[in-house]
């Protein structure tokens, strides 16, 4: 029996070591969600307005633009339920917050996140009903699909991704014209922006989650301010118009309801091809456009 057992402990041990080989590369890989929030936390005192979005704002608002001390607090695929949260836990070590920027993209109204587990083992939010127990036990195997295991066992000892961040910023430098000006792949990107709106089914709830965020900030007496981020001339004409009309209004009547600033930049002209880096990112020449454009108008809402 013990020669049995052995036999099999001798069989496992290479699939036990590849486990825990895996284990320690995602566990000790570097992270955009560690980099900004030790930023964060090290400028908390001076931190006079934040950033919130997805990859959109993440890339495409340059926080040096802004008068106030500005920080770029957005993440790829960040529904606007994190940015609620995230603004929420840090604001009691943010003493000198007087502005939250809050950028929306097309699909902001109906994104569900599907990146909870990071935002409860980087920054220690976590819903009622979420359970993470296996995540923690095994972040190779229960946190990250296949691609991104790829992606960390090819880089973790070569070429591993250095986060070059300014005040949480970080952005593209040039303009991808062959994925711009591809008029299939705006039809596939837009295809995917246009499914996450059909397949959602929460009615109102993100809707009325930023209006009560806007309620909450405003009793804080903190100035939030509302931005559509840009989207190319080549994928517009491939996203349903109808929702791009209703997320104006819902922003629009927000504004008006609680007297705030709104710019709607999606298909604002004084953005060009050569500000942006693909379809829906500005590269770093429309990140520091952009900023200058909502910079002047909290100015402007302060006269």
């Amino acid at each position: 029996m013990k020669n049995v057992l052995f036999r099999i402990f001798i069989f496992c041990l290479p699939v036990l070591a590849f486990i825990i080989f895996m284990e320690i590369c995602v566990r000790t890989f570097p992270s955009m969600y560690e980099s900004k929030k030790e930023q964060l936390v090290a400028a908390a005192d001076s931190i006079e307005l934040l950033i919130l979005g997805t990859s959109s704002a993440m890339d495409g608002v340059d926080p040096s633009q802004f008068t106030p001390y500005a920080f770029n607090l957005a993440f790829a695929a960040q529904p606007l339920e994190y940015d609620i949260l995230l603004t929420r836990k840090y604001l009691p070590e943010l003493p000198k917050l007087k502005y939250v920027v809050i950028t929306t993209i097309f699909s902001s109204f109906y994104n569900e996140g599907t990146r909870s587990f990071y935002y409860y083992h980087f920054f220690g939010i976590k819903q009622p009903q979420q359970s993470f127990w296996k995540e923690d036990m095994l972040q190779s195997f229960f946190a990250h699909d296949s691609e991104q295991m790829r992606y960390i066992l090819a880089h973790s000892f070569m070429n591993r991704p250095r986060f070059e961040l300014v005040k949480g910023w970080s952005s593209f430098h040039n303009t991808d014209y062959q994925s711009v000006m591809n008029d299939d792949k705006a039809r596939l990107r837009a295809d995917f922006f246009n499914g996450v709106q059909r397949n959602y089914k929460g009615g109102d709830r993100v809707f009325n989650d930023l209006d009560s965020f806007l309620d909450f900030l405003k009793s804080k007496n903190i100035m939030p301010v509302l931005v559509t981020m840009p989207y190319h001339e080549n994928i517009r004409k491939y996203l349903d118009r109808a929702v791009a009309r209703k997320n104006t209004e819902r922003l629009t009547f927000l504004a008006e309801k609680y007297n705030i600033a709104f710019l709607d930049l999606y298909a604002d002209t004084v953005f060009v091809t050569e500000d942006f880096h693909n379809f829906d990112h500005l590269n770093e020449d429309g990140g520091i456009k952009l900023a200058t454009i909502v910079n002047n108008k909290i100015k402007e809402k302060q006269k």
